[in-house]
Order: structure tokens, then C-alpha cells, then sequence
């Protein structure tokens, strides 16, 4: 609940940090730049809303017209704090994949967007002294994330605020929980 509050809350700050000038001036063109680049570095939370994991991502998008956005990504999660406590010390969470983003109001600051992204994902567990042996675990994947994004002014950088839906139709208790993320991007 903290986690959502504390996004909504940041989402409305920056929106009327930049509102005021959602508009083109007159006689002006904005730039359409059909190539993206996008980083992602931040924590996830664990159900007792604890800092618990970090993710690192790279992102290339190619933009097939003004709203549509078709690309790939890949992202690694490590335990924040080396070793986790439980069955497993530590775990790497390696995935890729390919993903489509739609744009409302794509001449706008501030975009509202849908993304889809099946993916492959890897995971690796060390086992500790107690409970021998290394579980390596592939599977694949879908995520659809509802968000906002965020552009500058020249709109050659946005920022990604998105909320992550999970969806594994084959293991389900593999990623049971969805995520409040964002990615930095470069557009040229």
C-alpha cells in the first residue's frame, strides 16, 4: 500500500511540474526520433514491502510510427544484500525478451501507454551448506504494464513510470508478484 501511494504521489508531482506546457508552440514541429535506448536500476519490493531485490535492464526500441514502439530487452534481478536467508542463499534472475508499446496522446509531454513483453527467464539458486545443490529454473513468460511517460522538452530523454502484470500461464507461482518500475531513455 505504501509502495502505491508513494507512485501515485510521484506521478502527480511531476505531472504538474511539466503540465503547463503539454502544448507545441505555435508553428513549431516536434521531433520524431525513431530510435530509443532505455536503462532500468531500481529496487523491488518483497511482500512485507522490504527492500529485497535489485533490477538492472537495457532496453532497445524502434519506434514503427508515432504510437507504436516495438523492441527488446534484457534485465538481470540480484539479491540487494548478497545472501538471502531461506532455502536458497543466493539467486540470479537473468531474462530477455522482445516487447510492443502503444502511446496515447503521442504528441503530448506526458504519455499514458500499454505495453506487452513475452519473454525467456532464467534462474539459477545456490543452495546453502544444509541443502545441497544448484536449481537452475527456465521459463517462459508474459508481463503487460500499463504506465506514463515522461519527455523533456527537445524529447530527446523520457522517463517510464509502469506498473508490471505478470502473467505465467504454464508455472504461475514462479513470479507471483507484480512491480512498480521505471526506465530511463535516450531517444535519437
Amino acid at each position: 500500500m505504501k509502495t502505491r501511494t508513494l507512485f501515485l504521489s510521484f506521478v502527480i508531482i511531476t505531472y504538474s511540474f511539466i503540465s503547463y506546457s503539454q502544448s507545441p508552440e505555435i508553428g513549431s514541429t516536434l521531433p520524431f526520433y525513431k530510435n530509443q535506448v532505455g536503462i532500468q536500476i531500481n529496487p523491488c519490493l518483497n511482500k512485507n514491502e522490504i527492500f529485497s531485490d535489485l533490477v538492472f535492464g537495457l532496453r532497445y526500441g524502434y519506434n514503427i510510427s508515432k504510437p507504436v514502439i516495438l523492441g527488446i530487452e534484457i534485465s538481470e534481478s540480484i539479491p540487494a544484500f548478497g545472501r538471502i536467508t531461506g532455502a536458497y542463499s543466493q539467486y540470479n534472475d537473468f531474462k530477455i525478451g522482445m516487447f510492443a508499446r502503444y502511446a496515447f496522446f503521442s504528441e503530448k509531454r506526458v504519455q499514458a501507454f500499454i505495453e506487452g513483453s513475452p519473454f525467456y527467464s532464467h534462474r539459477y539458486f545456490k543452495g546453502l551448506e544444509t541443502l545441497s545443490g544448484n536449481v537452475p529454473k527456465d521459463i517462459l513468460g508474459l508481463y503487460i504494464a500499463p504506465g506514463v511517460s515522461i519527455f523533456t522538452k527537445n524529447r530527446k530523454f523520457s522517463m517510464d513510470l509502469y506498473y508490471q502484470i505478470y502473467i505465467h500461464p504454464t508455472s504461475f507461482y514462479y513470479y507471483n508478484r507484480n512491480v512498480i518500475s521505471y526506465k530511463l531513455n535516450f531517444h535519437f
